[in-house]
């Protein structure tokens, strides 16, 4: 083991005890740990696997033991049980619900609740239609030339926006087809246009929690935003849809997730694992 630059060089190790070893041995204490599979020395893919007798180590939030973030009850680091503050459903006036959607989301991989949602059709033709699509899973196919649909089914919040935003979207079937292109050798695939929302501005501002919106113009990316609290700087950039009905504390559960400093994406994986059309 060396030093250059201040950059520390380690061996081959064996073991993760070798690792903390070594690390110990240079003098550098280790800031955060991420759950380590002590049998197979490997990453977790679920990052709330915190246990117990399985070779797992538990997870550091920050540098020091804290309780689960994604538990309700959990008083450190996040979710704080005993006061949240859960925000009443919106009451919009002047829309019509005309469509009616669920998403079942989890965080961490555990169940974490159901979001009932009111879309208005009539308010914001484009945006609906368009949201209804993914939610059926048949957005944007063009089935005669093979194209694959795209779907909200499963798909993750991109950045927890405290009291601001949550951004919903990263699609993990994004839809498209593979065809060739001119000057390459082989197919390349292609994935199907996000929507772009051409709905006339219909009034509703950003002064609630619980509404749901979409960029106006086109999207690099499926992304649509639902607002944890009173946001009306949205107006200048969003247009509201739809309203969430039921499912209001799940809200304030994403509201409080801890997040990191670089873009804002939840530290647990907050996933839309199912969305249905009611």
């Amino acid at each position: 083991m060396r030093l250059r630059r201040g950059v520390l060089f380690l061996p081959a190790l064996a073991s993760l005890a070798d690792l903390r070893a070594a690390w110990a041995n240079s003098g550098r204490t280790v800031a955060q740990s991420v759950g380590v599979d002590q049998k197979n020395v490997g990453v977790l893919s679920d990052p709330r696997a915190l246990l117990d007798g399985e070779g797992l180590q538990p997870l550091i939030w920050g540098a020091r033991d804290r309780c689960d973030p994604t538990d309700p009850s959990c008083e450190q680091g996040g979710m704080v049980g005993k006061s949240l503050e859960v925000q009443p459903p919106p009451k919009v006036a002047n829309v019509e619900i005309t469509d009616k959607v669920r998403l079942y989301l989890t965080i961490g991989g555990e169940k974490a609740g159901t979001l009932d949602i009111g879309l208005w059709r009539k308010a914001a033709p484009v945006s609906v239609e368009a949201f209804t699509q993914l939610v059926a899973g048949t957005f944007g196919a063009d089935l005669q030339n093979g194209e694959q649909p795209a779907s909200l089914s499963p798909s993750v919040a991109l950045r927890i926006e405290r009291g601001k935003a949550f951004v919903f979207g990263g699609l993990k079937q994004r839809g498209g087809s593979m065809r060739l292109e001119a000057g390459r050798t082989r197919p390349q695939y292609f994935p199907i246009a996000p929507p772009t929302v051409t709905d006339a501005p219909n009034g509703v501002s950003h002064t609630a929690a619980g509404l749901l919106s979409w960029r106006r113009g086109s999207q690099q990316a499926v992304e649509f935003s639902i607002t944890p609290r009173p946001n009306p700087a949205l107006d200048e950039t969003e247009i509201c849809f739809g309203e969430v009905l039921d499912g209001m504390e799940v809200l304030e559960r994403l509201n409080v997730l801890p997040t990191n400093n670089y873009n804002a994406a939840p530290m647990a994986t907050v996933r839309i694992e199912r969305a249905e059309l009611l």
